[in-house]
Formats: C-alpha cells, structure tokens, sequence
C-alpha cells in the first residue's frame, strides 16, 4: 500500500508542470481524473495513518495528504471538490 502512497507523491510532481486552462490534469489528460485520484490517495493515507506508529512514515504521509489536497484544489473539479468536503466532514463526525 505505500508503493500506491508513493506513486501518488509522483504523480502531483509530474502533474505540477501540466496545466491547461488554469487547470492541472497531470498525465491523465482529464482534471477530473486527477482530482479523483487525489481524493482517493487522501482516503488511503488516512488509512495508512492509523495503522503505522512510526512517527517518520506518518509524517510522510500526512505530507502527501498536503499535496493531494493542494492536487485536488489546482484540478478545478467540483466532483472532487465535493468528495473532498464530504470526506472531510465525515472524518470530522468519525474523529
């Protein structure tokens, strides 16, 4: 599961320098689908959170949730904004 963590870091590098219409879309050629993407990655590092102790892992993670969130904002998808909302709503009940 951190191999899917650590493809998702590089994948908001590689998605930095592509943007189109003040949109960042990354090699998916679709901001949608990077926004999807960074939605989903943030689920997982939460997961993967509360599973490692270690507090160098964890601090990693919570910096890749950082870039997903900046990934999911610079994609302009109101879907992913949405997901992005609710998720953190419905963290924010469970917590």
């Amino acid at each position: 599961m951190l191999l899917f963590v650590a493809v998702s870091v590089v994948e908001f590098f590689i998605a930095a320098g592509q943007v189109s219409a003040n949109r960042a879309f990354g090699t998916f050629g679709n901001a949608t689908y990077l926004g999807l993407f960074g939605v989903l990655s943030i689920g997982l590092c939460g997961y993967l959170i509360s599973q490692y102790r270690h507090a160098v892992v964890r601090g990693i993670l919570f910096g890749i949730i950082a870039l997903n969130v900046l990934s999911v904002i610079f994609s302009g998808s109101r879907g992913s904004l949405v997901g992005l909302a609710v998720g953190g709503f419905v963290f924010l009940l469970l917590a």
